[in-house]
This record gives C-alpha cells, structure tokens and sequence, in this order.
C-alpha cells in the first residue's frame, strides 16, 4: 500500500512538474525570449535557443552550431553582452524589440507569435515583413 502511495505521489508530481515547465514557456514575454534566447546561444545551448526560435531562427541557429564545432561559430550573435534593452512594440502577432549596443547602434530583433508563444525570428531582410504562420 505504501509502495503504490508512493509512486501515485511521484507520478503526480512529475507531471506537475512537467506542466509547469510548459506553461511557462507560453507566458515569456518578447523581452525574456529575447533575453533567453540570446543568453542560449551565448553559452552554447542551440537545443535551447532554437526552442525559442521560428522555421528561420532554427536554420540560422543550426549554421552557428555546425560552424561553432568547427571552431568558427564562437559566439556569433546579435546582442552583445553590454547591450541594454530599451523597449518592444508589440503589433498584434509580431514584436520588435529595441535594444542599444555598446557602440551607441540602436539594434532590432523581431519576435513572431506562434502556437500561443513568443520566438525570435532571425529574418535574413529586417525590412520585409515575416510570414504569418499560426
């Protein structure tokens, strides 16, 4: 009896457990992914970041990874570590936040809603808009 009160209270809280993680990975906002996705990358997590990332973001992602193991991808991002961020627009499934770089740069990085989540989306032209997929 003690056995199976046991297990019940293990398999309970595992789930718990589970569904925590993934809800709150929905309830990021453009500025936390942003920063997640960023601080991934910059300690080498690709599994991680391309979990926050679109279709484009992926394959990005995944060009970094294959040139980081050949020992030319090394920290090859979009925001430095003394970039401060300033705001984000949010314009109904789409995000673009704003943040500025050492050098003074005001740098963009756009964000698509997708699935009920916020992933960045590297896009190859920031000027054209990006595809609405649901």
């Amino acid at each position: 009896m003690r056995t199976a009160l046991r297990i019940g209270i293990f398999i309970s809280v595992a789930i718990l457990v589970f569904a925590c993680k993934t809800s709150q990975n929905q309830k990021l906002s453009p500025e936390k992914t942003c920063d997640l996705f960023f601080a991934y990358l910059n300690n080498y997590e690709y599994q991680k970041a391309k979990e926050l990332g679109t279709e484009q973001t992926i394959k990005t992602v995944s060009l970094v990874e294959s040139l980081s193991k050949l020992g030319g991808g090394g920290k090859i991002i979009l925001k430095d570590n003394k970039s401060q961020f300033l705001y984000c627009e949010i314009a109904g499934r789409e995000a673009v936040c704003h943040y500025k770089t050492y050098s003074g740069d005001i740098q963009r990085v756009f964000l698509l809603r997708q699935k009920g989540r916020w992933l960045v989306d590297l896009r190859k032209d920031a000027e054209k808009p990006a595809n609405k997929e649901e």
